[in-house]
């Protein structure tokens, strides 16, 4: 299936105002509340990594619970398994675990610690059979997809019947600026599309999706964190700083203040943001369905 000439994944139609510039974009908000670089980024073999290893880490059993409320045992497939700590607790679990990701450095550290040979290659370009699992997850991606829609189309043709497809992605459109702000940066150009509710529900339904599933957390403490560390000082962002986009697919290295910093962010991502209204940016589990079987 070739990718489709959208332009804009929710398909709204017309230049939004600029609304953030970062990085050369400027950031335009279109009427669904989705945010989208301007001009388009240009397309990348594998997305640089703008996360340390304790996002993936930290939050991997948190995730699997919201996965298993869905699909208690199976076939599972990661797309873009990074260093593989969501694999691993999968298969734990007692999950029979795959991977897909167009980056050597994560098929080889997952083979290396694993065991588990991952398809070098992206999801829309992959030979795994159709309909051949029971889960299909990803961690973050969304928002670095030239096309979602193609990339949710190419996810959802591997689930076998009655399965589901498992992601988190965070809402940041749709929010005022001063959120961006108070951040210093929303990660553009990796970032191409920063997600409202309802431009998410628009690009599902594009992609023949339904939405069976959501579980929202506030980022407001994890960004008040973040803030703090921004008006800390140079040393502050010198000992746990956001890191280089790493070009290889994985986190970049990390040290003992990198990873106190990244369990703190943890704890109020989720722990603490499951708690507080649903007001400005959230991270959000969701689980579809194709839309026949729904």
């Amino acid at each position: 299936m070739e990718p489709l000439d959208i332009g804009r994944p929710c398909g709204c139609l017309g230049a939004g105002p600029a609304v953030w510039r970062e990085a050369g974009y400027t950031g335009r908000r279109c009427g669904c509340g989705l945010v989208y670089a301007d001009p388009a980024p240009p397309v990348a073999a594998a997305a640089a990594e703008l996360h340390f290893d304790g996002y993936y880490a930290f939050s991997a059993e948190r995730r699997l619970d919201w996965i298993e409320r869905w699909c208690r045992r199976g076939r599972l497939l990661e797309v873009g398994p990074g260093p593989g700590h969501l694999l691993a607790a999968a298969r734990r679990r007692g999950f029979t675990i795959a991977g897909v990701d167009p980056s050597p450095a994560s098929a080889r550290r997952i083979r290396e610690r694993l065991g588990v040979d991952v398809e070098l290659a992206t999801i829309e370009t992959s030979r795994l059979p159709d309909r051949a699992f029971d889960v299909v997850v990803h961690v973050d991606l969304l928002a670095h997809f030239a096309d979602p829609v193609h990339a949710l189309r190419a996810m959802a043709r591997r689930l076998a019947p009655g399965g589901h497809l498992c992601f988190e992605v965070s809402l940041l459109g749709g929010v005022s600026p001063l959120w961006y702000r108070a951040t210093g940066r929303v990660g553009f150009p990796e970032h191409r599309w920063l997600f409202s509710q309802d431009a998410l529900d628009r690009v599902l339904a594009r992609a023949g999706l339904r939405r069976v599933g959501l579980e929202r957390f506030s980022l407001a403490a994890a960004i008040g964190l973040i803030a703090a560390r921004r008006a800390a000082g140079p040393l502050a962002r010198r000992l746990a700083g956001r890191p280089a986009a790493a070009g290889d697919g994985l986190p970049p290295p990390q040290n003992a203040a990198h990873r106190l910093y990244e369990r703190a962010l943890a704890g109020l991502r989720y722990a603490v943001g499951a708690h507080l209204p649903a007001i400005g940016p959230q991270a959000v589990f969701v689980a579809a369905r194709p839309e026949e079987t729904s």
